[in-house]
């Protein structure tokens, strides 16, 4: 989404807040490993993967 908030969200960004908002009810009962796979699926669902891949390697790479 934009900065100002217009642009509609993705169908993978509504995924993932679905997924955070089941995980975040499954702690609330006391089911942590429900809760671990659900944010595990929220986090596969938004590709937090790939940024946190890339963000690891432009960490390692030397500064110019």
């Amino acid at each position: 989404m934009s900065a100002g908030g217009s642009a509609r969200p993705t169908i993978p960004q509504l995924e993932g807040l679905f997924l955070t908002f089941r995980g975040e009810a499954a702690l609330q009962k006391g089911d942590p490993a429900t809760a671990l796979d659900l944010a595990r699926q929220a986090f596969d669902a938004l590709g937090l993967e790939r940024f946190a891949a890339r963000a690891r390697a432009l960490r390692a790479s030397p500064a110019p």
